[in-house]
């Protein structure tokens, strides 16, 4: 199984360094294996992320690096920056023609599943101006879904908050294209391809758990 994601993982994102896609380098060798080293060695070795849990440490440490590729890229509240395996990340102007508050009125009441208060209701008062930050979230959940499926574990509530994430990345997408977003072509491609990740190991750790 773990030979199995990472090579999918790998193959997916390998044709993506184009447009606003930029290499990001290891900075240190951490010894870890996997998505995890792999995102491991792109922080400093004292970074705050580390948790007892593998796949809060993983979804933490995705934040925490998309937070460096941000602040190097032209900092929080001007860009978002998505790090993808394989190396690269995508760096995204925020919109200026709309906001959270609007993804989330936009968004159908069917849609509006277990995470819709939390991340597109409450989290207004931090992130209203920087509705990409939506796909920082997707993201995280994926590459602790990745991870837990690694090592073989239950990676129900990742993938199940994953797919409900890319869920509202659609509707800030639909958003996006009727304000004249600039960025539209290499938006779709990130939500898009983050989707497809999803879609890809769920069959995977449906497998997993029939065994």
């Amino acid at each position: 199984m773990k030979q199995i994601v990472w090579f999918a993982v790998v193959c997916m994102f390998a044709s993506l360094a184009r447009g606003e896609w930029v290499e990001v380098p290891a900075i240190r060798q951490s010894g870890i294996s996997g998505v995890l080293g792999e995102i491991e060695d792109r922080m400093p070795a004292n970074h705050q992320y580390r948790d007892s849990d593998v796949q809060t440490w993983a979804h933490e440490m995705q934040h925490g690096l998309n937070s460096r590729i941000r602040n190097a890229m032209g900092g929080t509240a001007n860009v978002q920056g998505i790090y993808f395996p394989g190396g690269w990340a995508c760096v995204l102007p925020e919109p200026r023609s709309f906001t959270l508050a609007e993804v989330a009125a936009r968004t159908p009441t069917s849609g509006r599943t277990a995470t819709y208060q939390l991340y597109l209701v409450q989290q207004q008062r931090d992130w209203n101006s920087e509705p990409l930050y939506l796909i920082d979230e997707l993201s995280a959940y994926l590459v602790g879904a990745a991870v837990g499926l690694q090592l073989g574990r239950d990676v129900t509530s990742d993938l199940s908050h994953a797919r409900e994430m890319h869920g509202y990345c659609v509707v800030l997408y639909q958003l996006a294209r009727e304000r004249g977003y600039s960025h539209l072509n290499e938006l779709n491609e990130v939500i898009r391809v983050l989707g497809d990740w999803n879609n890809e190991m769920l069959p995977l750790w449906q497998q997993e758990r029939g065994r």
